[in-house]
């Protein structure tokens, strides 16, 4: 009965231990060399950036446009990875583990770089080889109902100061939640008796090709890069509907996706004067996308046809300056940004005619920023500063729309290294909301027979957050503490919108709202329980918000916030059989949305994910792995609709389908060439 309590103050103690001593870079920098990582034989950058500590990566965001604000918090030898296509997830793991000289992470203050607004970031440094260096994956995966997703996928690195990148990947995405196999079943008010019982499944595949270049190279005494990529897709969905009750049928649709994407984009940076350096950005992007969904009935086709094309440009000029104990950067960015769509509608066979159906949306956008960096003691610093955008949104076709939007962002962070091994965050900023694309035009899921309809209406929310953090490192592992709050203006959630053909659920401001956020993150190598090798990652997050409801004006959470989440993956080196294996336990409470006639509830099941790694050598891995093991639902979905506002209207039949693509195994090989 002692052994817990033993246990417990074993753990305190580790925890109050101060953090190893790292190699301190330069000022404000970090750096982890391979040996940090040796204990969890890491076979990529993107398992060594997991296992720094205090550390936890932030994917960039590709729907928000221009280059502010879409940047993740971790760079490729001191710049941000050169795509915004690209995700930083996919670059990471492309680099070998072998290939990294070292890991820095860096702190507000760090000369030259641009912190984006996150308290860390973490940079990889490549090692320095004249001698070409290469890499080879093949992947095969394997699904419980039949389904497999095949990989193949290779990169090359050729030159020391004059430097060719190159990568190009094939593979197949087989999508999950909440597509898959199981019932769909619609029920009577009591959830218990039967309106109709159906065998439902609903498969669906995307595959995808990309092929990306870069170039580096010294240019009249500053860096030039170079970068271009391409990327396309086909997916396809097929849906069979076996009825059983009331009487026999059988309902099928297919759903079928094209898309590409193109971009290319330079970076330069010139050191100006004592201290000073500038960096000039430009970036050049499109996508093409063309849609059908459809599902055949005897009595006529319903069916739905998208066709869309976006553009954005991008430049950017920024100047940083640093003397002493403080640095500053100031910069302006300018975008433009297009999008052409057109969505048609049919039910059985019948034209409806759509709100936003044919819409043209330009926007120009400008953002001026200027923030710098006071290290007012050698264990406090202090970050300011403020952003000011202004857009300028134009529509054209079905809705008119010409408005001018500006917001002023200011934000100020104090950081205090309380003791060698704790830091303490408090940052207050505000944040404004950039408004999609999408949610102008009119999107339709067949399905589902979902409408959502694109609000002319709509203007970002605001809000201000205050986010308090404690990071506490010690060894190897780390101890990371948030709280955040913020205080939302013009929220955004589902509303009634009213077109004169009808009504249609979409996207809008419902007023103010506010959300509280917990987060905690542990890194904790198992050292002190006397099992070499095995380490523990937990993360968790409790969230709490509140909206008035627009149609019932009852107060409720904002729709799609998940009131709980976590992940725990247990880790285990054995270094001396070259094997390492782990295993991933996810869980996640219901998230509800909420539509001017319909409220949705989303259960997600646990998840088992496992692996097991063999190295014969450092240049090869094999990688057996399991994914979904416990085969559940990837998510259960239970709708409640009524046939019309739900304040007014009848109920009208509730509607359970849970998903499951069953588990699926799959074998990786990486071989790897030059250093």
């Amino acid at each position: 009965m002692y052994k817990p309590f033993c246990r417990a103050l074993a753990l305190l103690a580790l925890l109050s231990c101060p953090a190893l001593a790292q190699t301190d870079v330069r000022e404000h920098v970090t750096g982890y060399a391979p040996s940090y990582f040796a204990g969890s034989s890491p076979a990529s950058a993107l398992e060594m950036v997991n296992l720094l500590p205090g550390f936890n990566l932030v994917e960039a965001d590709t729907s928000v446009r221009g280059y502010s604000g879409a940047q993740g918090n971790v760079l490729i030898d001191g710049r941000p990875p050169a795509s915004k296509q690209d995700k930083l997830s996919d670059t990471l793991k492309r680099i070998p583990a072998a290939s990294v000289e070292r890991i820095e992470l860096m702190r507000p203050g760090t000369e030259g770089i641009d912190m984006q607004g996150y308290a860390l970031l973490a940079n990889v440094v490549r090692k320095v080889s004249t001698a070409a260096r290469m890499r080879t994956e093949v992947q095969y995966v394997a699904f419980r109902h039949g389904q497999n997703a095949p990989k193949l996928a290779g990169e090359m690195s050729i030159g020391k100061t004059y430097v060719l990148d190159l990568s190009a990947q094939m593979y197949r995405d087989v999508k999950t939640d909440p597509f898959g196999y199981g019932p769909r079943n619609r029920y009577k008010q009591d959830l218990v008796t039967p309106i109709l019982l159906a065998d439902y499944s609903h498969p669906k595949y995307e595959n995808i090709w990309t092929v990306l270049g870069g170039w580096r190279q010294p240019l009249m005494g500053g860096a030039l890069r170079l970068n271009g990529l391409y990327r396309g897709s086909r997916s396809m969905g097929k849906i069979d509907e076996k009825i059983s009750f009331p009487s026999v049928q059988r309902k099928l649709g297919e759903e079928r996706e094209m898309r590409f994407a193109n971009e290319a984009g330079l970076q330069y940076t010139h050191p100006l004067w004592a201290g000073g350096e500038g960096e000039l950005i430009g970036i050049r992007r499109s996508t093409g996308e063309y849609t059908t969904q459809s599902t055949f009935d005897p009595l006529g086709d319903t069916s739905q046809t998208r066709k869309a094309h976006t553009s954005e440009t991008i430049a950017r000029l920024v100047e940083r300056q640093r003397g002493g104990n403080w640095s500053t950067e100031s910069g302006v960015e300018g975008t433009l940004n297009t999008l052409d769509n057109a969505v048609s509608f049919k039910v059985l066979g019948v034209p409806i005619v759509l709100p936003a159906g044919r819409v043209r949306l330009s926007e120009r956008r400008i953002e001026g920023f200027t923030e710098g960096t006071w290290h007012v003691l050698p264990t406090v610093a202090l970050e300011a500063g403020a952003r000011y955008e202004i857009s300028f949104f134009k529509q054209q076709g079905d809705n008119s729309l010409s408005e001018p939007l500006g917001y002023l962002k200011p934000r100020a962070q104090v950081s205090w290294n309380v003791t060698p091994s704790d830091e303490l965050r408090l940052l207050y900023e505000r944040e404004a909301g950039q408004l999609n694309f999408n949610n102008f035009v009119t999107t339709i899921q067949i399905a589902s027979l979902q409408v959502q309809a694109g609000n002319v209406n709509l203007v970002p929310y605001t809000q201000w957050k205050t986010e308090l953090t404690w990071e506490h490192r010690f060894k190897s592992g780390s101890l990371v503490l948030r709280a955040r709050d913020e205080a939302i203006k013009n929220t955004w959630d589902r509303i009634l919108f009213v077109a004169p053909t009808g009504a249609f659920d979409a996207l809008g401001n419902v007023g103010d709202g506010r959300r509280q956020t917990l987060i905690a993150n542990l890194n904790l190598p198992l050292d002190f329980l006397g099992v070499e090798g095995f380490t523990l990652q937990a993360n968790g997050t409790l969230r709490s918000s509140h909206v008035i409801d627009p149609i019932t004006r009852q107060r409720r959470r904002i729709s799609e916030d998940v009131p709980s989440e976590g992940a725990a993956t247990l880790t285990d080196d054995i270094s001396s059989l070259h094997l390492r294996w782990g295993v991933t336990f996810t869980q996640q409470l219901d998230r509800w949305g909420y539509r001017f006639n319909e409220i949705q509830n989303n259960h997600a099941m646990e998840s088992v994910d496992a692996f097991i790694e063999y190295k014969p050598d450092p240049q090869w891995l094999i990688r057996f792995f399991g994914e979904g093991l416990m085969d559940r639902p990837g998510g259960n979905r239970t709708r409640f609709i009524w046939s019309g506002p739900r304040n007014i209207a009848p109920f009208a039949y509730a509607e359970r389908r849970p998903a499951n693509n069953g588990a699926r195994l799959g074998l990786n090989i990486q071989r790897t060439f030059g250093n």
